[in-house]
């Protein structure tokens, strides 16, 4: 970034801006980076008010290939059913769990190896 910041004009920085322009449409641009700062202000705030409560709220993410539990996950695929004797393995987390306490807030997850119902 150095690089770039302290020589627009280079050959590597026209080229860096052709390729970003390429990637990112103008309107995608603006959705993406518009109103940055309350976005930050936002996870500051979820930050600190985490941090306010006793006990301290521990977040959690399942890794891949982990077995679903019904205690700690919410699978987000409902409409879908395993094979027969199939254990439910997480494709990935969608949104992190959370623990306050002995309260569980169910981590969301993806799960692989599923067959659509409807």
């Amino acid at each position: 970034m150095e690089l770039l910041r302290s020589n627009p004009t280079s050959e590597f920085s026209r080229f860096c801006e052709k390729k970003y322009q390429e990637l990112i449409h103008p309107a995608m641009e603006s959705s993406l980076f518009c109103n940055l700062d309350q976005k930050a202000s936002s996870v500051w705030t979820l930050h600190k008010l985490a941090f306010s409560f006793d006990p301290i709220v521990e977040i959690f993410q399942v890794e891949r290939g982990v077995d679903f539990s019904m205690v700690f996950m919410e699978d987000v695929t409902r409409k879908f059913t395993l094979p027969a004797k199939a254990r439910a393995k997480v494709g990935f987390t969608v949104f992190p769990g959370f623990k306050v306490g002995r309260t569980v807030i169910q981590s969301q997850v993806y799960l692989n190896g599923l067959k659509c119902t409807e």
